[in-house]
């Protein structure tokens, strides 16, 4: 059985891939990429990934299955309100529904109890209902609407509360 890993991001190989699970995840959630060159563009992304990278490395991780990478989690620490903000959760189609969400979910989890962080956040559109329902499932509490982002909600977790694995 081949074992999930979770290594921090390499830009100098896999930044494409970066590229093409974010705007897969932007397509999931808003029919389209268009948002991605919208919002950032591949050299904006690109900057602010590296320094994710360098900066929180635990936070900016490809996920590894089966020898090949199937997933990818960015999240970052905000100290002003110690908060795990949760940027993206990807899998891969063929993986999705499966055992690896879990697996994220505990990664997230786990790192950040690590940083003494007890509440996450994420964005997701309403119109994802397959992530809408799975982050309902496992714990994550819909705030509603994003005051800057009215298009999408903020979800939030106590991390305190979940165990690493619950599902």
């Amino acid at each position: 059985m081949w074992a999930t890993k979770f290594l921090p991001i390499n830009l100098n190989n896999d930044f494409p891939t970066c590229v093409e699970f974010l705007c897969d995840a932007f397509v999931c959630s808003y029919g389209n990429a268009d948002e991605f060159e919208t919002m950032a563009g591949a050299d904006i992304y690109r900057a602010w990934l590296e320094d994710l990278v360098s900066t929180f490395p635990e936070g900016a991780v490809h996920v590894w299955h089966r020898d090949r990478i199937v997933g990818q989690i960015e999240m970052r620490l905000r100290d002003d309100l110690r908060i795990g903000v949760v940027n993206l959760v990807y899998l891969i189609p063929e993986e999705r529904g499966g055992q690896l969400g879990i697996a994220l979910q505990s990664y997230v989890t786990d790192v950040l109890r690590q940083q003494n962080v007890n509440k996450a956040r994420l964005s997701v559109s309403p119109s994802n209902g397959r992530a809408m329902a799975y982050y309902t499932k496992h714990g994550w509490h819909d705030l509603g609407p994003r005051p800057d982002r009215p298009y999408v909600n903020t979800m939030e977790f106590d991390v305190d509360v979940i165990e690493a694995g619950n599902g």
